[in-house]
Formats: structure tokens, C-alpha cells, sequence
């Protein structure tokens, strides 16, 4: 456990049937070059591939830093908030980051980039960065580049671009934030949502560098999970409507 004023990332990973990807997204975050700790807290949800057995051999082999929860049942099909409900009541903290295990960073100094401005701007509840796009052979299909420049954005800006402003994870921001978000963010698990409301809490910051790659097209995504029951995403619409 680390102590009340030591700096400490929470990396949140969602894993299901990624077996193909997991390896690369788990490496990717344990060369992070970090002058503080993190710790990767991974959520199987009972995948039927070798998705889990894969998450015990890094759990092996980095005892304390990869944490992983294993799902008996899936809870994604039962509707729960697996961020909320299984994931933050164990992170340990000071701020988080996304990394769906589908995607991968690459630059090994994302964190500190990330972490290092946050410390030195308290007002800034939202930093973000530079992605490219991948297919599922990892092969770059294009960029989501929120800034040409790095430098503050607006939350109007956020706001006015939707969902696919910023890629989910580039973000990292206080985890407190989140603890304390209202009813709303806790309801949808949706990074529109989340993006709109931390970049309302304070200032948001976005570097200009590529420093993570969002895969398109795997089957497991959320997205992809959506498109295979339209029943669920038309009743997830008309919860996000009324």
C-alpha cells in the first residue's frame, strides 16, 4: 500500500476474450519509465478464451503491480458498472489510467509526461494526448489527434467534438474525481461521458505527441459487443435519452 503522499498511478484495464492482445497492452504499460509506482488492476470478465490464464502469468510475475479481478459470470451482460463496482474500490491511486486490453501505449514515458504535468497544474482534472488507430492485425489505419499542438483545450471543445474527441486511453486524471462523480458518470460507462465531465471538474491539457494506439475492429470491444445486439445498445440509448 502506498503512503498518503506518495505518488501512485492506477491503471484500469477491461479484458474479455482478448487473448490475441493482452500480452502486448500489459507490456506496454509495465515499461512505462516512471519515477513513481502504478499498478495495473485488470478486470476479466469471465472470458471464454485463454484471456485469464494469460492475467495469472503476468500476475506471477509481477506480484503487487498487476491485479487482476476474475469474473466467474460476465457482469458486462448483466449491466453492471465494472469500473465503479469492481475496479475503484480496489485502486490505491492518486490518479488513473485507461488501457482497454485491446490497445497498447507507446511511448514509455507517457505516464511520467502525464503525472509530472498534473503535479505541477493541480487545476488540471483532464490530460490527454495523442493517439493512432490500428486494425486487429496492428497495422496503422489512422490518428486521433485532438490537438496539432500541445496546450490547453476548452471544455466546450471536449463538449462540441463528442465521444471520439480523445482516444479512451490517452486519458489520466485525479482519481478522486472520479470517486466523487455524480449519479450520471456512474450510470453510463461511456467515454463521452467521462470526458465531458472531467473536463468540466478543472482545465484539460493535451500533448501533441502519439503516445498510445487505439485498436479498431476486435469483436470484444464494447463497440463491437453493441453492434452483435442491437437490442442492448437501443435500450442503452434510451437510458442515455430520457
Amino acid at each position: 500500500m502506498c503512503e498518503q503522499n506518495e505518488i501512485m498511478v492506477s491503471v484500469f484495464c477491461l479484458a474479455f476474450n482478448h487473448e490475441k492482445y493482452i500480452r502486448q497492452t500489459i507490456d506496454s504499460i509495465l515499461n512505462q519509465q516512471t519515477s513513481f509506482s502504478f499498478e495495473i488492476l485488470i478486470h476479466d470478465d469471465a472470458s471464454t478464451d485463454r484471456t485469464a490464464e494469460i492475467i495469472r502469468e503476468y500476475e506471477h510475475r509481477a506480484p503487487g503491480i498487476v491485479r487482476p479481478i476474475y469474473q466467474q459470470n460476465n457482469q458486462h451482460s448483466q449491466g453492471k458498472n465494472i469500473l465503479h463496482e469492481f475496479m475503484m474500490p480496489l485502486a490505491r491511486g492518486k490518479y488513473f489510467a485507461f488501457c482497454e486490453c485491446d490497445d497498447y501505449w507507446i511511448d514509455p514515458d507517457k505516464l511520467q509526461k502525464q503525472v509530472d504535468y498534473l503535479e505541477q497544474h493541480p487545476d488540471c482534472t483532464l490530460c490527454i494526448h495523442n493517439a493512432c488507430t490500428v486494425d486487429t492485425g496492428g497495422n496503422r489505419t489512422g490518428v486521433v489527434h485532438p490537438v496539432e499542438h500541445s496546450g490547453t483545450v476548452s471544455c466546450e471543445t471536449v463538449i462540441r467534438r463528442g465521444g471520439g474527441y480523445c482516444a479512451t486511453n490517452s486519458i489520466v486524471a485525479p482519481l478522486e474525481r472520479m470517486r466523487d462523480c455524480p449519479p450520471y458518470v456512474r450510470e453510463f460507462a461511456l467515454d463521452y461521458i467521462w470526458q465531458t465531465y472531467l473536463a468540466s471538474c478543472g482545465s484539460t491539457y493535451c500533448f501533441a505527441e502519439e503516445m498510445s494506439a487505439y485498436r479498431q475492429g476486435d469483436a470484444g470491444s464494447w463497440t463491437a459487443r453493441m453492434k452483435a445486439a442491437p437490442e442492448k445498445y437501443e435500450a442503452f440509448l434510451r437510458r442515455l435519452h430520457r
